[in-house]
This record gives C-alpha cells, sequence and structure tokens, in this order.
C-alpha cells in the first residue's frame, strides 16, 4: 500500500528498513519527512504513518531498502499527492526562528543580528501560547498543534524591520512572516505577536469573495453581537483594531462570526468562557450608566446657577435702589427671604456639583481599568 501519508509491504520478519519519500514540497511547503526508519514485526508487515502536509497536487515516489539476514532488497512505488486544503479543526504549525546570517529564501529585508534576542522571547511566547490562543480565538472549534517538522504550515520569526504577511503560492502552499519590528519601526510585543500569529493564520481561510477586498481583509467592520471591546470586529479587519493599555497595544484576538464560516464551520457557538470580556462588558455598563447620568446633572447644576443668578440680580437691584438710605422694613425682609434662599440654593448647588465631580471620577477610573484590561 503506497499513498501520500501512509506505506505498508511484506518483507522478512525482523527486517530492518527504511523509507525515503520524494515530494516536491513547492515553494514554501514544508514537505513530509525525507526519510524514515523501522523493523519489520515477526509476520514481515511493517507500515509507516507519517505527516503529509500540503504540497503542490501531482506524483510523488516511495523508496523502500530493506535488509535482512542474506542481504538486502529495494522496492519503489508511485502515489498521487492531491490537492490538500488546510482543516481549521486540526492542523500543524513550525514555528521557525529565522538566523540572520543565512536568511530566508525569497526574503529580501536586512536582517539584523542584534534583534535575536528580542525575537527568542517572540517565539518562546508564541510555542507557549499559539495553541491555546487559537482555541479561544475559535471558540473551541478549532485546534493547533506545534510540531518540529513537516507542518501544515510554517511560521517564519524574522529578526529584522517588515509587514507581517501570510504569503500564498501558485503551487498551494503557504508561509507566515513574522517580523519582530513592524514596518512602522515598533518593536513588536510577545503578547502581540500571538495577536499577529492569529491574524495572519487567519488568512490561510479569510477573506476572499463577497465583503472582501484584494488585501484579504473585510472591506466593512461589521460588529458581532457575541464580542465586546477590541474584538467586536473580529481579526480579519484591516487594520486590526487595537488600542493602548498603558505602554502596550492590545490587538484582537478572537474571530469573528462570519470569519469561522469562512473556515467552514456552521454550528457557532458563543464565545468560550472568559473573565477578560465579561469584566470588560459589566464595567462598560457602569461606564454607560454614569454617562447617562452626568449629562442631566450638568444641565441641572446649570439651571440652578441661573436661579442664584436671577436671586443675587434682585439683591444687586434693592442694595442699588436704597444705597442712601433705609428700606422699609418690608424691602428688608424680602432681602433677608432672598438671602437665606440663595444660601440654600448655594449649598445645594455645590453638594450637586461634589456628586457630579466625583461621579466623574468613578468614571474615569472604572475608565482607566477597563482599558487596562488585555481584551
Amino acid at each position: 500500500m503506497s499513498r501520500y501519508g501512509a506505506f505498508e509491504i511484506h518483507t522478512s520478519a525482523g527486517a530492518s528498513c527504511t523509507l525515503r519519500v520524494r515530494v516536491d514540497r513547492g515553494t514554501f511547503g514544508d514537505g513530509p519527512p525525507p526519510e524514515l526508519r523501522g523493523t519489520a514485526g515477526t509476520d514481515g508487515s511493517l507500515i509507516w504513518s507519517y505527516a503529509a502536509p500540503p504540497a503542490p497536487e501531482g506524483r510523488g515516489q516511495h523508496v523502500v531498502i530493506c535488509a535482512y539476514t542474506r542481504g538486502s532488497a529495494q522496492a519503489d512505488a508511485e502515489f498521487a499527492v492531491p490537492a490538500k486544503k488546510i482543516d481549521p479543526r486540526g492542523f500543524t504549525v513550525r514555528l521557525q526562528p529565522v538566523d540572520p546570517t543565512q536568511g530566508l529564501s525569497g526574503l529580501t529585508t536586512r536582517l539584523d543580528p542584534s534583534l535575536v534576542p528580542a525575537r527568542d522571547v517572540i517565539v518562546s511566547r508564541v510555542a507557549a501560547d499559539l495553541a491555546g490562543e487559537w482555541s479561544l480565538a475559535t471558540r473551541g472549534l478549532g485546534a493547533l498543534t506545534i510540531v518540529s517538522s513537516s507542518a501544515d504550515i510554517v511560521i517564519n520569526l524574522i529578526p529584522g524591520r517588515g509587514q507581517s504577511v501570510n504569503q500564498h503560492s501558485s503551487d498551494g502552499t503557504q508561509r507566515v512572516l513574522l517580523f519582530t519590528v513592524d514596518d512602522l519601526g515598533q518593536a513588536v510585543s510577545p503578547e502581540h505577536a500571538v495577536e499577529i500569529a492569529l491574524h495572519e493564520l487567519g488568512h490561510i481561510w479569510c477573506c476572499f469573495g463577497e465583503g472582501a477586498g484584494p488585501d484579504e481583509h473585510w472591506l466593512e467592520k461589521i460588529p458581532d453581537p457575541e464580542l465586546v471591546g477590541i474584538n467586536r470586529f473580529g481579526l480579519m479587519t484591516q487594520p486590526v483594531t487595537c488600542r493602548r493599555a498603558g505602554t502596550s497595544e492590545i490587538c484582537a484576538n478572537r474571530f469573528s462570526g462570519r470569519e469561522l464560516r469562512t473556515m467552514g464551520f456552521t454550528d457557532i457557538p458563543a464565545p468560550l468562557p472568559d473573565a477578560c470580556p465579561t469584566e470588560f462588558a459589566a464595567l462598560s455598563a457602569r461606564i454607560a450608566a454614569l454617562d447617562a447620568s452626568l449629562e442631566p446633572s450638568a444641565k441641572a447644576i446649570e439651571a440652578r446657577n441661573v436661579v442664584l443668578d436671577g436671586i443675587v440680580a434682585q439683591m444687586q437691584a434693592i442694595e442699588a435702589q436704597y444705597r442712601s438710605r433705609s428700606a422699609p422694613p418690608e424691602v428688608r425682609a424680602a432681602y433677608r427671604a432672598l438671602a437665606d434662599r440663595y444660601d440654600a440654593l448655594y449649598a445645594a448647588v455645590h453638594a450637586a456639583i461634589d456628586a457630579h465631580n466625583s461621579n466623574i471620577q468613578t468614571r474615569n477610573e472604572i475608565a482607566g481599568r477597563r482599558n487596562a484590561l488585555p481584551c
């Protein structure tokens, strides 16, 4: 039996065999393992199952050489290499730290050896977090596995400056270039590198056809009712939604429902439980309630100040009228009544101002807590 990804032979019991797999890897493909070894069982059977990443459609060849007691023997068999699409429900990724002295085929960007430490920090973070973040980003529908060889797609981590991108080849293979410094000269943080990796992997399936532009991003930002904060529009917009949180930049890291549908998922569940969006939504609700109260309270204060100004005007008119002589008793009584009313209203206005300013301070403190959240 000979097919792409598997090979079976029958030979002498205990024979030691080597299998060579010959496949055109394509422009960006990682290719299958070039050589495998095995020992035949007591019945002489030996089966290999190996990773079969996307490769140009065509033909491949298995060459097997077995050594046994009386000598050795060789056999070969061709097999078809079918066109293969990466399945978001389960695919493999290899992380390739690019050596600045060796470069990368097809890459003309100048590489900087001084960026190797930063590159290595990014490699460690992506290796640790990407699989879990892919699961969260796809609401548990997708699975990603980091492997050391023969991956469905390779993420090349580059110690240089440039625009991170998913490169497609006409032969069906693709790769991701993830730069340590972006095209604007900003250093990419390890956390942001994971977000970039999610976005570029999303380009395996998105965005093509109706609603998408020639740059493979959505033409229109459409909010997903089940996502909040920076994730409201999903991951595949240009530019991706980002915001500052202190000294860090936080960007979208969750796919929208329409993006999950482009991956082939049909039954889209609610986002997985995540404390950050829940807290973000709760804080946003408190901010909205405070915002709704601030304008009416400001108008109420303004209206009371108008009344105060009117009282002051009446008192000043009395003072002007009786500047050189004493006011009659009824006028003095009216003046005292105005003064008492002024004092009471003045106290009420300043209490309202204190409450209004306190609400502004509370609102800003809550906004600061919300803005510091990583979502």
